[in-house]
């Protein structure tokens, strides 16, 4: 299963599941189409509450990875054009907020170059970037 959590990180487990999905998705593990275990099944797999697999699965679909189609079936969907202007003004807001408090500790506009480039050749590669 490609849906991984660690207990122990100071992540909550619904945003572990929700990051798995999405990384899947980017790394093309998990494709358009696709039908994701039942909230119970995946509780049950993890040995999870229900309510987090849920709260996950609810934080898919509102960012427009997964439709609920009825009370238990999960579908990845492509995101459409809509979502990824959304996305678009989403990432502008945070770059933008990483990139002054980087100017703020004292990075200067190479290294968070630097930094960005690193990131994005690892994540492009199949690495996880961190």
């Amino acid at each position: 299963m490609f849906v991984r959590i660690d207990p122990d990180s100071k992540i909550p487990i619904y945003l572990q599941i929700y990051e798995s999905i999405v990384s899947a998705i980017a790394k093309k593990e998990v494709q358009d189409g696709t039908i994701l275990p039942s909230a119970r099944k995946l509780a049950k797999d993890l040995g999870i509450n229900y309510h987090t697999a849920n709260k996950a699965y609810n934080l898919l679909e509102i960012e427009g990875f997964a439709r609920i189609s009825g009370r238990k079936t999960i579908i990845v969907t492509e995101i459409d054009t809509s979502r990824k202007n959304e996305f678009i003004d989403k990432w502008n807001m945070v770059q933008v907020e990483l990139i002054k408090e980087a100017i703020a500790k004292g990075f200067d506009r190479e290294q968070v170059e630097a930094l960005l480039s690193k990131l994005l050749n690892a994540l492009f590669n199949g690495e996880n970037g961190v």
